[in-house]
């Protein structure tokens, strides 16, 4: 089985908006919820699974499947009311260093830079010199770290310092984009 070609195929289709999901061997390209096939409507409503994406580093080595596997399962347990469940699930994913973001259905791998925000593609973030650059992965890390811990006046603090640097960042995308010259 040539599971890494599997892999780079899925990932190139997640780029046209397609989603697959392995588990239930099915695939949607409208964004909306993808379920388990069932007969009735009211059936179908409760094994509504929400489809997540991955979004931001994507040169970061991660098992697809298996944090497919445990965003699924998260999402059935929330669907369930199993609230303890989702937040152990949570946990095991942050432990893979994995971020999940429930309003926007995407999850991200934090990269060795320390955190989950890629540079928009197209965007400015390429001609901004070395040290600015740096900067900017250092709030990110720093932002990341602040509201991992709680410390949301820390985190704030460093989204102004972005902001002054012209960096607009994107929580529900995992990404940032310069919004003006550096």
């Amino acid at each position: 089985k040539e599971f890494g070609e599997a892999d780079a195929i899925k990932e190139k289709l997640s780029g046209y908006g397609v989603a697959v999901h392995d588990g239930f061997k099915k695939w949607r390209a409208d964004g909306e919820l993808l379920s388990n096939a069932s007969s009735s409507h009211a059936s179908q409503r409760s094994q509504t699974v929400l489809l997540y994406t991955r979004a931001g580093h994507f040169d970061v080595d991660v098992d697809e499947v298996l944090i497919d596997e445990l965003v699924t399962d998260r999402s059935k347990a929330k669907k369930e009311r199993r609230f303890h469940d989702a937040d152990d699930i949570r946990s095991e994913l942050l432990q893979l260093g994995v971020l999940v973001n429930d309003k926007s259905r995407k999850w991200a791998v934090i990269s060795e830079a320390g955190h989950a925000h890629a540079p928009l593609e197209g965007n400015s973030a390429a001609s901004m010199n070395g040290e600015s650059l740096a900067k900017v992965e250092e709030l990110l890390a720093k932002r990341h770290q602040a509201k991992t811990s709680g410390n949301f006046r820390v985190a704030d603090n460093c989204q102004f310092d972005l902001q002054d640097l012209g960096v607009q960042v994107d929580d529900f995308g995992f990404s940032w984009r310069v919004s003006r010259g550096d």
